[in-house]
C-alpha cells in the first residue's frame, strides 16, 4: 500500500506527497489550489507519463477516493497557468521537495518507530549504512594524498548541492525551477534535469546515482552536485541571459 504524507510550508501551505521508487509524487488537487488554479484546468496539457492515481483516505477515516498525483515534470506546465504572486515561490519549494526525495533512510514517520519491528527494521539500515561509511572512510583515509591531488588539477575540491545554488549565487530573480529552466535551454542538462555527459566529463556536474532496498523494492535515488566549473558556467548562462534581455529593452 502506498503511504502519503504531507509536506507544509507556513507561508505557502500543504501538499500530499507519494514517495515512489525514489521520485516525489504530488497531490495534483493541492497543487492546483496552492496555485490558484481550477482542478479540471489543472489536468489540461500534462504529461500522462508524470502523472498516477493514488487512493487517499477521506477525513471520515472509512472511505478512500482516487487523487491524481504528478510528478515534477508537469511543474512546468501548471506554473504557466497560475497568476498567483506566489506561484515563483511554491514551485520552487515543490522542486526541492522532488530532489531530495528518498534521500532519508525508508519511509518512516516518528510514529511509525513506536513499531517494535518497524523500529528494528530502521536500526539495521542504520547498521548497515554505519558499516558502508567506515569502509569508505578507510579507503578515503588510505588514498587522501591521491584524492588531494587529482582534485587540484580537475577543480573538484568543493562541490555544492544544486538545490543549494540559488543561495549561493543570490543572482537577482534566480530560483531553483528558473535555473533548471535556462540548464535545460541551453543544453547542459536533459529532460530529467540531469546534466549532460559532455558536462560530467568536463568536470562541471556530478550525477550521483544510489540505490537502497526496501524489502523487495528496489529503490534508485539521483542528486546532482555542482563542481567549481559548474558555479562559472552558470554565471556565464545566466549573464548571457542577462545582457540578451538589456539588449531588447534597448532596441
Amino acid at each position: 500500500m502506498v503511504k502519503i504524507k504531507e509536506i507544509s510550508s507556513a507561508e505557502l501551505g500543504v501538499v500530499k506527497v507519494v514517495y515512489h521508487d525514489g521520485e516525489a509524487l504530488f497531490c495534483l488537487k493541492d497543487v492546483a489550489k496552492l496555485l490558484g488554479i481550477k482542478y479540471q484546468d489543472a489536468l489540461v496539457g500534462l504529461s500522462q507519463l508524470g502523472m498516477k492515481d493514488i487512493p487517499v483516505q477521506l477525513d471520515d477515516g472509512k472511505n478512500k477516493v482516487m487523487r491524481v498525483f504528478v510528478t515534477s515534470d508537469n511543474f512546468a506546465v501548471l506554473h504557466s497557468k497560475s497568476t498567483r504572486l506566489e506561484a515563483d515561490a511554491i514551485i520552487d519549494w515543490l522542486y526541492r521537495e522532488s530532489l531530495v526525495a528518498g534521500s532519508v533512510i525508508g519511509e518512516y514517520a516518528i510514529d511509525d518507530l513506536k513499531d517494535e519491528s518497524k523500529a528494528k527494521e530502521v536500526l539495521d539500515q542504520l547498521v548497515e549504512l554505519r558499516v558502508r561509511i567506515s569502509v569508505q572512510d578507510l579507503t578515503l583515509k588510505a588514498n587522501e594524498h591521491r584524492i588531494r591531488f587529482i582534485e587540484t588539477l580537475t577543480g573538484t575540491a568543493r562541490c555544492y548541492d544544486l538545490a543549494e545554488i540559488p543561495d549561493i549565487i543570490k543572482y537577482r530573480g534566480i530560483t531553483l525551477r528558473t535555473l533548471l529552466q535556462d540548464l535545460r535551454t541551453a543544453g547542459v542538462f536533459d529532460s530529467d534535469n540531469m546534466p549532460n555527459t559532455q558536462y560530467i566529463d568536463n568536470h562541471c556536474f556530478r550525477k550521483v546515482t544510489a540505490e537502497t532496498s526496501e524489502g523487495a523494492q528496489l529503490k534508485r535515488i539521483q542528486r546532482v552536485y555542482v563542481y567549481q566549473g559548474g558555479l562559472r558556467l552558470i554565471e556565464d548562462i545566466l549573464k548571457k541571459k542577462a545582457s540578451g534581455k538589456n539588449a531588447k529593452e534597448v532596441r
